[in-house]
C-alpha cells in the first residue's frame, strides 16, 4: 500500500475506480494532480500529464506530501462534495493527516463526514491526530450516538423480519442487544435466517445464539495486546459478572496490588472494562462479558470461581446469592444447596422475587434435595408464584410444584390453595382445587380459612348469596382458631370484598379495621387487596369516591409492592378518563394503560388474594357477565330481610337510590363488553352480618 492518505480507499483495483467523477473541461488543475491517475483511472485522461514527464508510480505512490496537495486541489474542482470516511478509529496516520489537511484548510464547497468510536481511537485520543479547532468561516458539529431505545430495536426488526416476529421477539432482542446497533443488527440477522428454515424457531434461535462474531473479534483483538497481568484482570471481572473494586479484581486474579493496579488501567485504556461508578469497574455490556468468559479455559475458570467463593465469604454481610451462583459454578452440589437455600431465603426476606424464584427452581430441580428441604422450598415458590404479574406462568410453576411426589399432604394442600385462588382471579369457575384444599388442610385453620374465604368469594358468582355468606362465616369461625395475623388480615380483606359486592355497608366499617400499620408485609399487602377491590367494586356502582379511593389504593399498592393493585388501579384511572372525556387532555393519554405495562387496555376482576394478575377480565368478585346479572337481580328485590345494627331485628328493607354505571354516550362507549353491564341496585340485596367476629 503506498503510504499516502486515503490510498486504502484509491489504490488501483479498489471500488472507487468506478465512481463516476466528473471534472470540468474548464477547470485547471496544475501538473501535480497527475500523480492521481493511477489510482483514479476513469479520469486519468483528464488529468495533467506530471511535470517530470511520467505519472507517480502506484507500487510507491510517490510523493506523500505532493499527493495530498493534489487530493485537496482536485476535490476543489469538483464543485460540491460530501466526503464520507467510515470508522476514522482504523485509518492510518497518513489518512488521517490528510483529514487533518482537508480539515484546517478545507477546499471551496466541500463537506466531511467522519464517524469514529472514541474509546478504539489510538492513544493520543485525537480524531484527526492531532487537537483541532475548526477554522475561521468554517462551521461544524459533533454528533453523539446513543445505543437504540427498545422502541427503536423493535422499528429494527419489523424492517427484517416483519411485525410478527418483532412483536413476539423485540424485547428479548432489546434486552440481549442492550441497543447496541452491532448485536441488533447481527441478531436479527441469524434470527430471520432461522425463520426464514423454520417459522415457529425465532425465540429458540435467540436463546441458542453465542457472542456475535464481529463483538467476539473486536473484543479478541482489544485481549490481544493486552499484558497478561490485564488480562488476568478482565478474566476476574468476566467471572464475577457484575462491576467489583480492584481489591476483589486483585483477589480473583491473584496479582500484587501494583500489578493489579497496572492490570486494570490497562484494561480500561483498552476499552475492555469501564468504570461503572467511582471505584467498581466491570464490562459496558454483558455480552462483553460473556465473550471474554466463554474463553476462560477450564481449570483456571475453576480456580477463579473458587476464589471468588472465598473473597465474596469474607465480606459482611456476605452476597449470599453471589456465593451460591459461584458454589454451583464449581460443580459442587452438596455445597451448593446449603449456599442456595440460604441465599434463596435471603432473596425472598428483601423481596427480590426475581432472584428468589430463579434459585427455588433450581434447587427443585436437583434430585439430592432432602424431603424436608424440597418441601420449604416448594412452599416459599409457591408464595413467590401467587404475587407475579404474571398468572399464566404462575399456574403452570404451581401445577409443576403439584407433580412432585415426594411432597407431604399439608404442603399439596398449601399449595393447592394458591393454585386455586389463581384461578379464581383468572375466572376460573370451578372450587373442586379450593374444597379440595380445604380437605388437605385439617390441622392448619389459617390455611383452611384463607381457601374457605376464597370459596365465599367464588360461589357468590354461580349460587344464592346465602351460600357464599356461609361460606365466610366458615372462614371467621376456622380463622378464630389462629393467631396468624396473615389469615385474619386475609379472611378479613375476603369478607370486606364480599360484603362491598352485596352492598352491605358493613363493609365501609371493616375497611377502617383494616390493619394498615402491621409491620408484616403480607399483612399490609391485604389490607391493598381490600382497598383495590372496594375501589373498583365503587367504580361498577357508579360511587362518585371510586377515583379517590383508586389514589388510596395504589398508593399503598405500591408501598407494599403489590403489582395487580397497581394494574388494576391504573385500569380504573383509565376507565373514569374515558367515563368523564379526560383522555383528550395533555398529560392524560394512555396513563392507565402504560401504568398497566400492557399494549391493550387493561381491565380487571377482583381478586382473591395479594397476587398479580395480567390479562383478567372485568367484573365484581370474579363474576363475570352471569355473576353480575345474578347480584343485579338479587339487589332488585326489596322484600328481603335485613340485619340492621340498631336492634339486630329483621325487617323490611325500603328501596334505596339506585348505584348504576350508566352506559357512556353513543360513539363514546368503552372498547370492552363488561362495561356496558349495568350493576343496578345493589343496596337492597339480602345483607345479614356474619356471626363471627374478625
Amino acid at each position: 500500500m503506498p503510504p499516502i492518505a486515503g490510498a486504502a480507499a484509491v489504490r488501483p483495483g479498489h471500488p472507487l475506480r468506478s465512481v463516476d467523477l466528473h471534472i470540468d473541461s474548464q477547470a485547471k488543475l496544475s501538473a501535480a494532480t497527475a500523480s492521481l491517475a493511477p489510482y483514479l483511472p476513469a479520469v486519468a485522461r483528464q488529468l495533467p500529464t506530471d511535470e517530470r514527464g511520467a505519472t507517480a508510480d502506484p507500487e510507491t505512490g510517490g510523493d506523500a506530501q505532493r499527493l495530498m496537495r493534489a487530493v485537496h486541489e482536485l476535490l476543489g474542482v469538483l464543485g460540491p462534495v460530501v466526503l464520507a470516511v467510515e470508522d476514522l478509529h482504523w485509518v492510518d496516520e497518513a489518512t488521517r493527516d490528510l483529514l487533518l489537511l482537508l480539515a484546517r484548510n478545507p477546499p471551496q464547497d466541500l463537506r466531511l463526514v467522519l464517524t469514529y468510536r472514541a474509546e478504539d481511537l489510538p492513544e493520543h485520543g485525537n480524531v484527526l491526530g492531532a487537537p483541532y479547532r475548526w477554522p475561521v468561516g468554517v462551521g461544524g458539529t459533533e454528533i453523539a450516538l446513543s445505543p437504540f431505545t427498545e422502541s427503536e430495536v423493535r422499528e429494527l426488526a419489523v424492517s427484517v423480519i416483519g411485525p410478527a416476529a418483532a412483536t413476539a421477539l423485540g424485547g428479548s432482542l432489546f434486552e440481549r442487544s442492550q441497543g447496541l446497533p452491532l448485536v441488533a443488527e447481527e441478531d436479527l440477522l441469524t434470527v430471520a435466517d432461522r425463520l426464514a428454515r423454520s417459522p415457529a424457531d425465532g425465540v429458540q434461535a435467540l436463546e441458542d445464539m453465542g457472542v456475535p462474531r464481529a463483538l467476539q473479534e473486536a473484543l479478541n483483538s482489544r485481549l490481544a495486546v493486552l499484558a497478561p497481568e490485564a488480562v488476568a484482570v478482565v478474566q476476574a471481572a468476566a467471572v464475577l459478572a457484575v462491576p467489583a473494586t480492584e481489591e476483589l479484581l486483585a483477589a480473583l486474579a491473584g496479582l500484587e496490588e501494583e500489578q493489579a493496579e497496572a492490570g486494570l488501567e490497562a484494561a480500561l485504556e483498552a476499552s475492555v472494562l469501564s468504570e461503572t461508578s467511582p471505584g467498581w469497574y466491570g464490562f459496558r455490556h454483558v455480552l462483553a462479558r460473556r465473550a471474554v468468559y466463554d474463553r476462560i479455559l477450564g481449570p483456571r475458570r475453576l480456580r477463579l470461581h473458587r476464589r471468588a467463593v472465598d473473597a465474596l465469604s469474607e465480606q459482611q454481610p456476605p452476597p449470599l446469592v453471589r456465593i451460591a451462583h459461584h458454589t454451583r459454578q464449581l460443580g459442587d452440589t452438596r455445597a451448593w444447596l446449603p449456599r442456595a437455600l440460604a441465599a434463596a431465603d435471603q432473596a425472598v426476606a428483601v423481596g427480590d422475587d426475581g432472584i428468589a424464584t430463579d434459585l427455588l427452581q433450581q434447587l427443585l430441580a436437583e434430585p439430592s434435595l432432602p424431603v424436608e428441604d424440597r418441601t420449604h422450598t416448594a412452599l416459599a415458590l409457591a408464595r413467590i408464584a401467587v404475587n407475579r404479574a404474571d398468572p399464566t406462568a404462575s399456574v403452570a410453576l404451581l401445577e409443576h410444584i403439584l407433580a412432585d411426589p415426594a411432597l407431604p399432604t399439608l404442603t399439596l394442600g398449601e399449595i393447592r390453595l394458591s393454585l386455586a385462588r389463581l384461578a379464581t382471579s383468572l375466572a376460573q369457575s370451578s372450587t373442586a382445587g379450593l374444597e379440595r384444599a380445604v380437605g388437605e388442610l385439617v390441622g392448619r385453620p389459617d390455611l383452611a380459612a384463607v381457601a374457605m374465604a376464597t370459596i365465599g368469594m367464588r360461589v357468590v358468582n354461580d349460587a344464592p348469596a346465602d351460600e357464599a355468606l356461609a361460606w365466610m362465616d366458615r372462614a371467621l369461625e376456622t380463622v378464630a382458631l389462629t393467631t396468624d395475623p396473615v389469615a385474619h388480615a386475609t379472611v378479613l380483606a375476603s369478607r370486606i370484598t364480599l360484603l362491598a359486592a352485596l352492598g352491605d355497608p358493613l363493609a365501609d366499617e371493616l375497611l377502617e379495621q383494616l390493619p394498615r400499620r402491621s409491620p408484616d408485609l403480607k399483612v399490609q399487602r391485604q389490607c391493598a387487596r381490600a382497598r383495590v377491590n372496594t375501589a373498583e367494586l365503587a367504580f361498577w356502582r357508579g360511587d362518585e369516591r371510586s377515583r379517590t379511593m383508586a389514589d388510596d389504593a395504589e398508593v399503598l399498592s405500591h408501598r407494599v409492592g403489590y403489582q395487580l393493585g397497581v394494574v388494576i388501579c391504573g385500569s380504573l384511572r383509565l376507565r373514569l378518563d374515558f367515563m368523564g372525556g379526560a383522555l383528550g387532555r395533555p398529560g392524560r393519554e394512555g396513563r392507565g394503560i402504560r401504568r398497566a405495562g400492557h399494549g391493550e387496555q387493561p381491565v380487571s376482576q377482583f381478586h382473591s388474594h395479594g397476587a398479580p394478575v395480567a390479562g383478567h377480565r372485568t367484573g365484581p368478585v370474579g363474576a363475570g357477565p352471569r355473576g353480575m346479572r345474578r347480584l343485579q337481580e338479587e339487589g332488585t328485590r326489596t322484600d328481603l330481610p335485613v340485619r340492621h345494627r340498631g336492634g339486630g331485628a329483621d325487617r323490611p328493607a325500603g328501596r334505596r337510590p339506585a348505584h348504576r354505571l350508566e352506559h357512556p354516550p353513543a360513539g363514546n362507549r368503552c372498547d370492552t363488553s363488561k362495561a356496558e353491564l349495568d350493576v343496578g341496585d345493589r343496596s337492597g340485596a339480602r345483607r345479614r352480618r356474619s356471626r363471627a367476629g374478625v
